[in-house]
């Protein structure tokens, strides 16, 4: 069951689950492993002075990251995301550009 995470993180699944009770690939501790985790690729990159985007889906709970008051946006140069991923209509985008430091 590989995953976006996988790749991110270069962790294998057991590496980032969410808990040892929960072995469904959909399931991945994404604020950890993506979000507050200094050894990703977009911390890595972004900390050696890459630019560092996300567009379209990144994880499945992203909306909990980006699509509120305090977005995640450490390791982000730049982020166009859907809010509602699943929603084949959702209009809701969370947009950030760090060199204008725009949302």
């Amino acid at each position: 069951c590989p995953s976006r995470t996988e790749t991110i993180t270069g962790r294998v699944f057991q590496n980032i689950k969410h808990s040892k009770l929960d072995d469904t690939c959909m399931h991945i501790a994404a604020q950890y492993n993506v979000f507050n985790n200094t050894q990703s690729w977009f911390q890595v990159f972004h900390r050696n002075g890459y630019r560092t985007a996300s567009f379209g889906k990144l994880t499945n709970d992203q909306d909990n990251f980006w699509c509120n008051s305090n977005p995640a946006l450490t390791g982000f140069s730049r982020v166009q995301c859907p809010c509602q991923f699943n929603d084949f209509y959702g209009v809701e985008y969370f947009e950030y550009d760090e060199q204008t430091n725009s949302r």
